[in-house]
């Protein structure tokens, strides 16, 4: 697997990731905070720019929308 190639499958796994995050928090009828939103975006914009984008970033980003999505899950199930 080439570079491009890897990079084109971690942006569909960031877009799945955040098309979940958003389908949950709305069926959580939960918000985000000012800050995740920040961050999400900061995240974004950094991936953006390819030569500041690393793998750091990319991983940073994948672990904020999964744990966003965690917790959307878990209202949503347990009512927490």
């Amino acid at each position: 697997m080439n570079k491009s190639e890897k990079i084109q499958i971690q942006e569909e796994l960031i877009n799945v990731l955040e098309s979940q995050v958003v389908d949950l928090s709305m069926m959580s009828k939960i918000e985000l905070g000012d800050d995740v939103i920040a961050e999400i975006k900061h995240l974004k914009t950094l991936l953006n720019e390819p030569k500041s984008t690393t793998y750091t970033d990319v991983i940073a980003l994948l672990v904020a929308l999964g744990f966003i999505g965690l917790i959307a899950t878990m209202v949503i199930v347990f009512g927490i």
